[in-house]
């Protein structure tokens, strides 16, 4: 059976669908009923009217409503999507979407009806559980003003009733805030904060008069009505907040509490916050109150104006377990910028001066509080080190650390917490960087956390040494000097990188021996393999990942596995030699930290650039004929003997130097490490004949002057006499030829003008002039610089081309 309301037809026993409600009204005429301040009359062709945004202040519209479909959209701020009943609910005229449904299906004429359970019973039965109904007008708006007597928030409370609008089922308490630009109240408090209720009255009032604070705004308002100065918080019992004490610095506070727990609990919550700040705290617990009674009820029952100032005259003060920041001996108990003193017979809260407040900071802490870089740390028990990284990091540092909370007044010629963390980065001991493990020498400004072992005899670190396969006996020796390395108090930039390698390929240990040098440190930072290094921009994160709190904390960097014909990394090369390295520390800007890192490569048949191979002690591993467990077992020896292995690489330092007869680019640490090994001038000769080996620059570069001087001698040029052009189209050919590289043409110029400006080239030289194109010029060693060069070599390779082919 079908019936027809308002034209639209439904089903007896069905509820009526979104659609078919919103069919029935003139939305954007409801639209205005519940708040939305529209800028335009008309909608657009798709129905969209352009309105100001509900939850928050915009000068010009940045929402928008649809006058077809109802649905609200929010252009800015957290992009809002609502539908129509979503937007009247949370405008504050309903409960719920449901009850916003309800009330329009009603003004429609869609009643709203529930499906029968039972088909002998009638479908338009009512249910049995009460329906919540809309909430109407508000019974009482209770308005939150700032100390200008501008409105800022208000509380609006509604009390339903049952559908005969006899009997009361509850009430409720919705917050608006003041929206400017809407020039009205809007639901919510997003981003707003609401002061002390009645403030204006607050802080007009003689300072001398009591303050009765009370657990609403029912209450605050009943008392005024009397005669008392009463204030209260927004949202009562439980919901104080710290800032309002600054309100009541140099009051006489009556807390007067609701009789029940959340009362109480309200009652240590603004004493505490109160302790330093007000006057005097008295508790006023109202007798024969019932429970969770409130001092209306109390008035409403048998009291009155002149028995409550009886009662509070009498009321005991509020008394915590530690209410005063100095203890009998007068020691600090705990950081505070606020003290009590007694001035004129009266007791006054003054300001701490920030001197003596650092020093109280130094004093309960014993000096553990560092700094460095832009960090303040504390060393905790072992290794340990957590950053102080915010302001309350440190105060909770401070109240763990001591046992009572800080307390912070918040006003006006009293320092900030801020001002405080501020100040302690400038007072503090900083120091150069953290370590964890020991340097031989101990280097200066650097904080050590951990124990620096005696002295060995070697043995522990020869048996390291040994459980590693090296390719010959100055291998060996390369390995020793590896960790040692990892201990050397040197300074910045003049450890070498080492590069391992090994002739049997793969699964030979290479990753392995530098993986154990940083399990001996504690960790090593992986940064990826020459992945990370594969463009411009990596390097700037690899910057960003050694001076995170992490990265500092490791000498190591691993580059592992790399996989390239000719290694070079300019950027990394200039990494490798800094002194410190500086970039961007995440969230903190601009840092720097020395670079004390032992850079290890591993690599199958290194190539490298010549700046590279300069930079690298290569060391070369045989095939090991290791067990299964050969890992596992070196990192157990590692962990038993750690502290032996340690003091051995110390007591390298004390053995006797030997003198070299040269040094190189690394000559500091050919000194300090390299000239205490057994053979240090045959390891200084090996280390430079691999870094010429390496170096493929040297022989790419003789490779494509071979390459240049074949083709131009098969077409009949004289190539220790003639001067040839060879246009850039040639010269890429050729040097893909010669060094087996696909190379673009533009690509392949870059790398000849390199080697030419580097002096790698002798026969190839830069064109003085354009005017016969794009390349470079083939000159002879014996040769007229001033000779015009040959133009005629592309016809030359044509007509030899016809020859070939006839």
């Amino acid at each position: 059976m079908a019936t027809a309301v308002n034209g639209t037809e439904r089903r007896q026993g069905r509820f009526p669908s979104h659609e078919e409600v919103l069919e029935q009204l003139d939305l954007m005429q409801e639209a205005r009923q519940i708040g939305i301040q529209f800028a335009d009359e008309k909608p657009n062709s798709n129905g969209w009217v352009s309105c100001h945004a509900i939850d928050r202040e915009d000068r010009s519209p940045s929402a928008g409503f649809n006058v077809q479909t109802g649905q609200y959209k929010d252009h800015g701020g957290d992009k809002v999507g609502l539908s129509f009943f979503d937007l009247a609910a949370r405008l504050g005229r309903h409960n719920s979407w449901k009850d916003a449904k309800d009330y329009y299906a009603g003004q429609s004429g869609l009643v709203r009806v529930r499906r029968s359970q039972n088909r002998d019973e009638p479908a338009n039965r009512q249910p049995t559980k009460k329906a919540r109904l809309p909430l109407g007008e508000p019974v009482a708006v209770y308005t939150y003003h700032d100390s200008e007597g501008a409105p800022v928030a208000e509380v609006r409370k509604y009390v339903t009733a049952s559908e005969n609008g006899e009997e009361k089922t509850g009430k409720t308490f919705r917050p608006f805030r003041w929206n400017n630009s809407a020039g009205k109240f809007v639901v919510g408090l997003k981003d707003v904060h609401v002061p002390l209720y009645r403030l204006p009255q607050l802080l007009s009032a003689d300072q001398g008069e009591p303050v009765y604070l009370v657990e609403g705004e029912k209450d605050a308002d009943r008392l005024a009505g009397l005669g008392f100065l009463a204030t209260t918080n927004i949202g009562g019992g439980g919901k104080w907040k710290t800032e309002y004490s600054e309100t009541l610095i140099g009051r006489r506070v009556v807390i007067v509490p609701d009789n029940d727990q959340t009362g109480e609990n309200h009652v240590q919550k603004v004493g505490e916050s109160l302790l330093d700040n007000a006057k005097r705290i008295q508790v006023l617990r109202l007798p024969d109150l019932p429970r969770k009674g409130d001092v209306s009820d109390w008035m409403d029952a048998r009291g009155n104006a002149e028995k409550l100032r009886q009662l509070s005259q009498n009321a005991p003060d509020w008394s915590p377990n530690e209410a005063d920041p100095l203890d009998k001996s007068g020691k600090a108990e705990r950081v505070s910028n606020a003290k009590y003193q007694v001035i004129d017979g009266d007791k006054q809260t003054v300001p701490v001066p920030m001197k003596t407040i650092i020093d109280g900071v130094n004093s309960l802490t014993g000096n553990t509080i560092k700094r460095t870089g832009s960090r303040l740390f504390v060393h905790r028990e072992g290794l340990t080190v957590d950053y102080i990284k915010s302001v309350d990091a440190l105060f909770g540092h401070l109240g763990s650390f001591t046992g009572s909370p800080p307390h912070f007044c918040r006003m006006d010629g009293f320092h900030t917490k801020g001002e405080v963390f501020q100040e302690l980065h400038h007072s503090v001991e900083n120091f150069k960087a953290i370590e964890h493990a020991p340097h031989a020498p101990r280097m200066d400004g650097h904080y050590y956390t951990c124990e620096f072992p005696p002295i060995g005899n070697g043995e522990a670190l020869d048996k390291l040494v040994s459980r590693f396969s090296p390719s010959t006996e100055i291998d060996r020796d390369l390995i020793l000097a590896f960790f040692v390395t990892l201990f050397w108090g040197g300074p910045g930039g003049s450890r070498p990188a080492f590069l391992i390698t090994a002739d049997a390929g793969r699964g030979v240990g290479k990753t392995t021996l530098a993986t154990m040098g940083g399990y001996l440190l504690g960790g090593h930072l992986d940064c990826g393999g020459i992945i990370s290094l594969s463009s411009r921009e990596d390097i700037t994160k690899t910057k960003e990942r050694l001076l995170s709190p992490e990265g500092r904390e490791k000498r190591i960097v691993l580059l592992d596995n790399v996989k390239s014909r000719r290694f070079s990394s300019e950027s990394l090369e200039d990494l490798i030699t800094s002194s410190s390295i500086s970039g961007k520390e995440m969230y903190y800007g601009d840092a720097s930290r020395p670079n004390l890192l032992t850079f290890v490569i591993t690599l199958n048949g290194a190539s490298l650039s010549k700046d590279m191979a300069q930079r690298c002690v290569i060391v070369k591993l045989d095939k090991p004929k290791h067990s299964g467990d050969w890992a596992e077992v070196t990192r157990d020896y590692i962990n038993e003997h750690r502290q032996a292995i340690i003091g051995d690489c110390l007591g390298y330092f004390d053995r006797e130097k030997q003198k070299l007869s040269q040094f190189s680019r690394w000559g500091e640490w050919e000194r300090e490490v390299l000239s205490r090994l057994p053979e240090p001038s045959e390891a200084q000769e090996t280390i430079k004949e691999r870094q010429a080996v390496t170096d493929v620059e040297t022989e790419e570069s003789e490779m494509l002057e071979e390459e240049f001087e074949k083709h131009l001698s098969s077409v009949g040029y004289d190539t220790r006499r003639d001067r040839v052009f060879v246009p850039s189209s040639l010269c890429s050919q050729w040097y893909r030829e010669a060094t087996n590289e696909n190379v673009s043409k533009t690509s392949c110029s870059r790398i000849i003008n390199a080697k030419i400006d580097a002096g790698e080239l002798k026969r190839i030289v830069k064109t003085t002039s354009n005017h016969q194109g794009r390349g470079f010029v083939w000159q002879g060693e014996n040769s007229c610089p001033d000779d015009t060069p040959n133009g005629d070599l592309e016809i030359k390779l044509f007509n030899e081309n016809r020859r070939d082919k006839f």
